[in-house]
């Protein structure tokens, strides 16, 4: 199964990266959340690989946006995000 990195850096600011289990409720597969703390992105670990990736890249992008203040649509972001697993996906092996 590929894994995602721990961390990433967006504008010079170092992002963890968590797979966890999202409950149901919240009717989402990852999220991105800044706060005056930091950041964090988080992806739902029940994902098979190449949705977790899709996913990933749609945070990182949303991160991404808020620190360039870009201002980007969220149907850009989950464009961007489909498009960029798609084209990775011949050139990575997935094990789920």
């Amino acid at each position: 199964r590929r894994t995602l990195p721990k961390t990433v850096t967006v504008a010079g600011y170092t992002i963890p990266v968590l797979r966890q289990e999202i409950p149901d409720e919240q009717q989402m597969f990852g999220f991105f959340q800044a706060t005056s703390d930091g950041a964090v992105i988080c992806v739902d670990s029940r994902l098979t690989a190449l949705r977790e990736l899709a996913v990933f890249f749609h945070e990182l992008i949303h991160a991404i946006d808020e620190g360039a203040g870009l201002g980007l649509r969220h149907t850009q972001v989950a464009g961007l995000g489909e498009m960029l697993a798609q084209s990775l996906k011949p050139h990575l092996k997935f094990g789920s």
